[in-house]
Formats: C-alpha cells, sequence, structure tokens
C-alpha cells in the first residue's frame, strides 16, 4: 500500500486554498463530520422518495446478508447494530417480498439461518451500481492514481476505524464470532 510517513498530530495542515486548518486528525474529524452529514441528506432523501422498498434499514439487512452470508437473526441483529425484535420485524417484511429465506441451521435444527434470494442479490447490484455512478460523479475529475490511492487510505481508515472504536463488539469483519456469541446466546437461553 505505500509506504507514506504519518503525520504527527500536532502538524498544522494547510488545505489547497492556503488556509491553516489545524492539525491532521482535526481536519480528518472535520471532514467525516462533512460526509456523514451529506450522507445523512442522502439517507433522508431515499427515505422520504416515493418507492417503498427502499427504506434504510431493509436495505441494510439485504446489504448486511449479502455481504457476509447466511447468519441467524441475533447474528443479523448484532451486525445491524438493532434490538432483535425490530430486526424480527423486519426479516418478515424481507421474507414476505422474496429478499429473504429462512433455512433450518445445519448446526442446530431448532434455529434457523437467514439467507438473502437471488432477488436480495439483485438489489444489491443495483444499488451497488447506482453508488458507483454517484463516485464516478464526484471523482470524474481525478486521476486514476488519486482514486487508487483515496481508495487504499479510506479502506485503511475503515478499517482501523472498525478496529480501534469496536475492539469488543461486532465489526463488519466478526460475522463469524458474531455468529458464534449468537448461537452461544442462542443455546443458553434455550436452556432456560
Amino acid at each position: 500500500m505505500g509506504g507514506l510517513s504519518p503525520l504527527p498530530a500536532a502538524t498544522p495542515v494547510t488545505s489547497e486554498l492556503g488556509l491553516l486548518t489545524g492539525s491532521a486528525p482535526g481536519v480528518i474529524s472535520e471532514r467525516m463530520q462533512d460526509v456523514v452529514r451529506d450522507f445523512q441528506r442522502l439517507r433522508a432523501h431515499f427515505a422520504n422518495a416515493s418507492e417503498p422498498d427502499s427504506e434504510w434499514a431493509l436495505n441494510r439487512l439485504i446489504v448486511t446478508l449479502v455481504r457476509e452470508g447466511p447468519m441467524r437473526l441475533m447474528a443479523l441483529a448484532a451486525a445491524s447494530q438493532c434490538d432483535s425484535s425490530t430486526v424480527s420485524r423486519q426479516v418478515g417484511t424481507l421474507v414476505a417480498k422474496g429478499y429473504i429465506e429462512r433455512l433450518r441451521d445445519p448446526d442446530d435444527g431448532r434455529a434457523c439461518l437467514l439467507k438473502p434470494t437471488l432477488a436480495a442479490h439483485e438489489r444489491y447490484r443495483k444499488s451497488l451500481d447506482v453508488r458507483a455512478a454517484r463516485e464516478e460523479d464526484v471523482l470524474g475529475a481525478w486521476s486514476d492514481s488519486d482514486r487508487v490511492r483515496f481508495a487504499e487510505l479510506l479502506t485503511k481508515y475503515s478499517e482501523d476505524f472498525a478496529r480501534t472504536t469496536w475492539p469488543n463488539s461486532v465489526r463488519r469483519d466478526g460475522a463469524a464470532s458474531c455468529r458464534f456469541r449468537s448461537a452461544q446466546a442462542e443455546d443458553s437461553a434455550a436452556d432456560d
């Protein structure tokens, strides 16, 4: 990934406009707030759209299942950081719409796994295409090397953010451990 030397936390950063903007971590924090704000506005736009299937929470469950694979309801709730009763209702909606199917868990016949259907995969692919087109609009004037470098740095930031922010909880890369913890919780609940 290349060997950039990290800036010390106290190093002032000058923007392209020549304005002194503060330390690199401070500037990054401010820009991340801007990005989060813009994504919230985008989310509100889609939530208010006329298409009822655009509900953000349902799409988040589809994305989780397509990216992470089949899992139990408790694992899906943990991965989406929602309570299990909310996720249970949402799963019911997604099953009725044909986006999720319930399968018998081969490890425990009493439990079921939630598996994304072909329709869920198609919806996910269409969503990726829409987002890629939006990113192309944003990055249109960037050089290929800038795009690659940004993708590398954003990936590194995302991974490090997850690792340092959520060390003792479910992370995107923790689906297997999430399923294991959820299976243990369900098993102990079944024993009670």
